[in-house]
């Protein structure tokens, strides 16, 4: 689910995301139906393998999505249990301040500072990263 504040990085994220699972789940499980034939069991293992790596991919550019490392995407190694604790991991709301429409350069340092406030008592970012990026506004003057 998108809305027309959601970042394009975060759109493409998400997009090549799902893309990834989905045809790694569904290339696991032709793998799993080719390895039950001894005659083609090494091109079961092949197919298995390309849907591991897509699903990985998949799981790299969701933790990306949520403006994490793409190092975070290796819990895919332990597959669907995997990809739900990645689920669980909050998005990294720094990553998407820099987004914010209002905290644009058009506005003044006095909008900015308000803008952060608001992320503050909404429980958005914690103290440490308001004072933290407000010294980086007033800095920047």
């Amino acid at each position: 689910m998108s809305d027309a504040t959601t970042p394009e990085w975060v759109i493409e994220y998400r997009r090549k995301s799902n893309a990834g699972v989905l045809f790694g789940i569904m290339l696991s499980g032709i793998a799993l139906a080719l390895m039950t034939e001894p005659d083609i069991y090494a091109l079961g293992v092949g197919v298995g393998l390309v849907g591991f790596a897509l699903f990985m991919w998949g799981c790299c550019n969701y933790s990306m999505s949520k403006g994490r490392h793409w190092i975070w995407g290796f819990l895919g190694l332990f597959t669907l249990p995997g990809l739900l604790l990645l689920m669980l991991i909050p998005k990294n709301k720094r990553a998407f301040i820099a987004e914010e429409p209002r905290t644009s350069a058009t506005a003044s340092p006095m909008e900015r500072i308000a803008e952060l406030q608001k992320l503050l008592a909404a429980g958005q970012i914690s103290e440490a990263e308001f004072y933290e990026l407000k010294s980086k506004i007033i800095s920047a003057i």
